[in-house]
């Protein structure tokens, strides 16, 4: 039996998808992924991106918020929106946790 979801999540998720694309190209991005928290983990999930690789990299985006010196934990337990313009930058590279730079190239 194929479940679909309700009309009201289907018509989110082309919203999600349609403000990240926009993100992508509108400012040439490499990459965008959009992550939400699941609260039963206490973790950040990736949900979908664009870019390289990007359906098979944003189902292994999987964080958890209590990662002591991890930027992105860090940054989703202050709320926060997160945008790298350089992960080579001298004072964000030692941010950057090493599964990233694996799994991103960044």
């Amino acid at each position: 039996m194929n479940k679909q979801p309700p009309a009201e999540q289907s018509a989110l998720n082309d919203i999600v998808r349609m403000a990240i694309e926009t993100l992508y190209r509108g400012m040439a991005l490499q990459r965008v992924l959009f992550a939400l928290r699941d609260a039963r983990t206490n973790s950040l999930v990736g949900r979908l991106g664009f870019g390289p690789g990007m359906p098979e990299l944003a189902k292994s985006f999987r964080i958890p918020l209590d990662a002591p010196g991890d930027l992105f934990a860090a940054t989703a337990n202050k709320g926060a929106d997160l945008l790298i313009h350089d992960s080579g930058a001298d004072n964000i590279v030692a941010r950057i946790p090493a599964w990233y730079r694996e799994h991103f190239g960044a």
